[in-house]
């Protein structure tokens, strides 16, 4: 880029012979922003930035790329625009391509519980959550493949839940693909003493819900929970009925006896049912500083002036476009700070509440070292595509982000850029950041879009490359702190 002469009064008097904009041919991600720059040349040869000349900027198509009056412009789609920087009767042009993205992949399977303990003749229900490549998470338990390592010891049905057979240790495999995370699942030899229904004698309200649990007191006097395990009953159906995974549901006002019995071992509780009508609904929240979430909980007052928690049962919801997501079982979690109004609706019944929200600062991230492996996609040259190690150092200051790193070449692994910059800011887990180096190899600026998903040990995240003559490039990263 020049800067030099030129500029201010005495360009007025000169004749401009080319405008030419930088960056050159750049790629921009979906969502994200580029500022570009003009340099005018003169006859004379000397040269003037845009930021004392009135240039005109403009975008072909602002469909797939808008440009303000300062010259920054933002991807709206994918496709190619051209960009204009016109002053008289002179213009530069440059494009700007917005790519697709790289392809979501499946990066990681977590099994929850962690390594449980459980007894012979007993029930472990397993939860599969898949980490994807754009940062996202989701629960596959009914969509991944099970395996239990040793079935002598414990069998596994296809929705993950694992019954176990004799005492021993097996591996607990989930596996979706090519990716599969895996626990231990330990079966003890203890037996069985007793069993607990919670909660004891509980009153609701009718056209409501009641979860039990059972707790089981075994012989090594180590307790479980049997939730999974009993066999649930409600002695009279038309006042409650109870599925396999001990709800209860009000049907009418009286009593029932709900039984939980796993082999010769019984416990029974009384459920009773008022004729109770829900009068409001009032939606209490507690931020969890640790996950960036709150937990929302709705508290139904019924006609007789009893309170119920009714968080499970009603529906949330939030307005269209809003800052933030919700789960049906009332976690919210913030993408942006703000206020945001919320609903849990029952029947006919509704309970507002606003919440103020702002995403919790990742402080996991401190000062120190990351390493792994980041993937290459680029669409013309495939013998770029691989997987190569990366080192990252970064710091962090309240929301600001900084950090170095090197990359090598694809083809050969042999250094090709030390001491990249990036520069990014942290919103909850998340971190929008942007690389910038120079190649060595090719004698040309790179400037790199990404986003990042950070926890206390693991980064996972994508990278869109862009530079000057350059190519449909990305890269997916997994990283672990050391």
């Amino acid at each position: 880029g020049g800067g030099g002469g030129g500029g201010g009064g005495n360009s007025v008097n000169k004749v401009l012979a080319s405008i030419a904009i930088k960056p050159v041919d750049n790629k921009l991600a979906v969502g994200k922003s580029q500022q570009f720059t003009a340099t005018s040349t003169y006859a004379d040869g000397t040269t003037s930035s845009d930021s004392g000349l009135p240039v005109i900027w403009s975008s072909s198509s602002t469909s797939v790329a808008t440009i303000t009056s300062k010259g920054m412009a933002t991807a709206v789609a994918v496709g190619k625009t051209t960009i204009t920087a016109t002053l008289g009767e002179i213009s530069g042009t440059t494009t700007l391509e917005v790519p697709l993205p790289p392809p979501i992949t499946l990066n990681s399977i977590k099994i929850t519980p962690a390594t449980p303990t459980i007894a012979i003749n007993t029930a472990q229900q397993f939860t599969a959550t898949g980490a994807y490549s754009d940062g996202t998470t989701k629960v596959l338990t009914s969509g991944v493949t099970w395996n239990s390592s040793d079935t002598s010891k414990a069998t596994i049905t296809t929705d993950g839940k694992a019954n176990a057979v004799a005492a021993g240790t097996t591996v607990i495999k989930a596996t979706s693909g090519s990716i599969s995370g895996t626990t231990n699942l330990s079966v003890s030899s203890a037996t069985i003493t007793s069993i607990t229904l919670i909660p004891s004698n509980p009153t609701i309200a009718k056209g409501t819900t009641k979860k039990f649990d059972v707790t089981g007191t075994l012989s090594d006097g180590t307790t479980q929970d049997l939730s999974s395990s009993v066999t649930w009953s409600s002695s009279s159906s038309s006042v409650a009925t109870i599925t396999p995974d001990g709800i209860a549901s009000a049907i009418a006002a009286g009593s029932t006896s709900i039984t939980a019995a796993i082999g010769s071992i019984s416990a029974t509780t009384t459920l009773n049912v008022s004729s109770a009508t829900l009068v409001s609904i009032t939606v209490v929240s507690i931020p969890d500083i640790a996950s960036g979430t709150i937990q929302l909980s709705a508290i139904g007052t019924f006609s007789d002036n009893t309170t119920q928690d009714l968080t499970s049962q009603v529906t949330w919801s939030l307005p269209s476009g809003t800052i933030a997501s919700i789960t049906q079982d009332g976690k919210l979690t913030a993408v942006a700070s703000g206020t945001i109004p919320i609903n849990a609706t029952l029947g006919g019944v509704t309970g507002s509440q606003s919440v103020n929200v702002s995403p919790v600062v990742v402080t996991a991230t401190g000062t120190g070292t990351w390493e792994g492996t980041y993937s290459i996609y680029d669409s013309i040259d495939p013998t770029q595509i691989g997987t190569y190690t990366f080192k990252l150092v970064l710091t962090q200051s309240g929301t600001s982000v900084t950090g170095t790193s090197s990359l090598r070449y694809a083809t050969n692994g042999q250094l090709q850029a030390d001491g990249l910059f990036l520069r990014g800011d942290m919103t909850g887990s998340r971190m929008d950041f942007t690389y910038s180096y120079n190649d060595p190899k090719f004698s040309r600026e790179m400037v790199n879009m990404g986003t990042a998903t950070i926890s206390d040990t693991s980064m996972t995240g994508d990278v869109i490359e862009n530079y000057n003559g350059g190519y449909n490039c990305s890269y997916t990263f997994s990283l672990k702190k050391l």
